[in-house]
């Protein structure tokens, strides 16, 4: 449905902006994001996944700042 695609939008934009806006090919981030949010796969629960590579639970405001909705 598109409230997922809305939110899997959501989701990347966080992940971005917290681990790859400074070098979007950095190899530490890669495989940080290879090993805690692919390979487990659908083992466990996506938001305990991404709080490990994140750092913190994810939010929307980076794609709220992405949509102009913050600043």
């Amino acid at each position: 449905t598109w409230d997922g695609y809305l939110w899997s939008e959501v989701l990347s934009a966080d992940m971005f902006e917290t681990r790859f806006v400074a070098n979007p090919f950095s190899r530490e981030s890669g495989a940080a994001y290879k090993n805690l949010v692919l390979a487990p796969g659908g083992v466990g629960s996506l938001n305990e996944h991404l709080e490990r590579f994140l750092g913190r639970a994810p939010t929307a405001d980076a794609f709220c700042r992405s949509r102009g909705i913050l600043t």
